[in-house]
């Protein structure tokens, strides 16, 4: 996975490093709007997120 040795089946989706990057950079966009814009943070921080 992220070290680029390969992908996996997720939920019948296939998940690879492309798909990790990807992600990373979305987590990366979402915190810095948050940083300027608190009605945005305010909703990020309302967002539940699901561990499994």
């Amino acid at each position: 996975m992220g070290d680029g040795t390969g992908a996996v089946m997720i939920d019948g989706k296939m998940e690879d490093d492309a798909s990790l990057k990807q992600c990373l950079v979305l987590v990366e966009l979402a915190e810095e709007l948050a940083a300027i814009d608190p009605d945005l943070k305010k909703m990020y921080d309302e967002i539940e997120v699901a561990h499994r």
